[in-house]
């Protein structure tokens, strides 16, 4: 493999971990807003409807698109 063939490689694999790494950032990130929707219900269930706000409105903020966080949000 000449210099030339050895840099277009290195490149593409640095660019396939750029890629890898902010896919892996999302899902850590869907999942997070998630389990704070989570924490929402069972703020509610225990009747601490202000720690189910905060829970909530940080589940909006983060995906303001997401109908099931709106809704319960209300």
């Amino acid at each position: 493999m000449n210099n030339k063939t050895g840099a277009i490689v290195s490149n593409f694999l640095i660019i396939i971990c750029i890629i890898l790494s902010g896919s892996i950032t999302k899902d850590v990130s869907t999942q997070a807003t998630r389990d704070n929707y989570l924490r929402a219900i069972e703020k509610v269930k225990s009747g601490n409807f202000e720690g189910a706000l905060t829970f909530i409105n940080q589940a909006v903020e983060n995906e303001p698109e997401n109908h099931e966080y709106l809704a319960y949000k209300g």
